[in-house]
């Protein structure tokens, strides 16, 4: 299922960009001298993917720094034209050569623990099972018939 620029794989259990992000991302990618905004705009792509690259957080860090480094040395002008710092031009290597085959588990292990709810729509009640814990009470008159 494709959400939000997502693809949600129920089978596998993962998630990753779509093609159309994942060729944006590789576009705003292939250059090394930039504008100071072009910067800000692909470390906005990468960050607002990171939770579908499983591997993708260490990986922004050093342009991160770079633009803002270039942004003070500039006095705010997003506009001036900056190069790359080598570690920045890496990490940009690293997203072109990974973000096509790149996914994320939705879930990395077993849930530490199961909560059982159940809830009746007559004047019974609700209810709630955790190990050998119980909670639960009937409703009251307004919330049965509400």
């Amino acid at each position: 299922m494709t959400f939000l620029g997502f693809v949600l794989n129920s089978v596998t259990v993962t998630v990753q960009l779509t093609t159309e992000r994942k060729d944006k991302l590789k576009n705003g990618c292939q250059n090394e001298t930039c504008t100071i905004l072009n910067l800000a705009e692909v470390t906005g792509l990468l960050m607002s993917s990171l939770q579908e690259v499983e591997c993708g957080p260490p990986h922004y860090r050093n342009l991160e720094r770079n633009k803002t480094y270039a942004s003070r040395e500039n006095k705010g002008n997003f506009g001036a034209s900056m190069t790359l710092v080598l570690e920045a031009r890496s990490e940009l290597h690293w997203w072109l050569a990974n973000v096509d085959r790149s996914f994320n588990y939705i879930s990395h292990r077993e849930p530490v623990c199961c909560i059982q709810t159940d809830t009746c729509t007559s004047t019974d009640g609700w209810g709630g099972v955790r190990r050998d814990q119980k909670t639960g009470e009937r409703w009251t008159p307004e919330e049965a018939y509400g």
